[in-house]
């Protein structure tokens, strides 16, 4: 609950520092985002839950085939995604440096799922929950050196006054966001280290027949979410 509770802080600075337009456009961003995050997982973290209890034997199978289709298809999406940035920009009407801004949050938001879901399924609850709040506060803290202490720098000229360019404020939530998220991947990589890749083609099948309703339930959900 903590991670929600502090990100509610940064209503009231976006409503404060940026135009309605421009919040507009972060909060559009974000409902697509939020459907991206849907299907970037792929109902892989339920399966993952699933198929560790049900079988315990090929327990560290499951794991390196789970983070193995994961990171695969998270880097091809980044790749295919990357190189047509420009007719997403022009279909969706959006700035193409928020299209990838937002392309490389899905990516890395992606391949911190399964360690979240390692940390859950091996009881390691303090180490979700710090990660978990880190990235809220290093999310936050970027945000309010952005808005609130990068102007009074840049207004005094010299090193700063480059960074700060008050007609593209929404990039500074884009880019606070992809900080926040590289941050934690950075946090996690140890788990990819311990997992370790692998892949069995039997074990996959059987977790995608899993997942696939999970997806569609997903699909639905972020629909109801961000519809709005």
């Amino acid at each position: 609950m903590l991670p929600r509770v502090l990100s509610v802080i940064l209503v009231p600075l976006y409503v404060e520092v940026l135009k309605p337009e421009e919040y507009g456009v972060y909060a559009s961003l974000m409902a697509f985002l939020i459907l991206g995050n849907v299907l970037l997982s792929y109902g892989m973290e339920t399966a993952f839950f699933r198929f560790l209890t049900k079988d315990s034997a090929n327990r560290s199978i499951v794991q390196s085939t789970t983070l193995t289709s994961l990171t695969i298809s998270s880097l091809v999406f980044l790749g295919v995604t990357l190189l047509f940035r420009e007719s997403i920009a022009t279909i969706s009407d959006f700035k193409i440096e928020y299209v990838t801004f937002g392309l490389w949050i899905l990516a890395l938001d992606a391949l911190v799922v399964l360690p979240f879901v390692w940390f859950r399924a091996n009881e390691k609850p303090t180490r979700y929950a710090v990660i978990k709040i880190l990235n809220v506060v290093i999310n936050l803290g970027f945000n309010l050196f952005f808005f609130l202490a990068l102007p009074r720098l840049a207004s005094n000229g010299g090193f700063w006054e480059p960074f700060w360019q008050p007609e593209n404020k929404v990039a500074y939530v884009f880019i606070s966001n992809l900080i926040a998220s590289a941050s934690t991947l950075l946090m996690v990589l140890p788990i990819y280290i311990k997992i370790g890749f692998g892949f069995n083609k039997t074990i996959w099948k059987q977790m995608m027949r899993y997942a696939i309703p999970v997806l569609i339930a997903g699909i639905a959900f972020s629909i109801n979410e961000a519809f709005d």
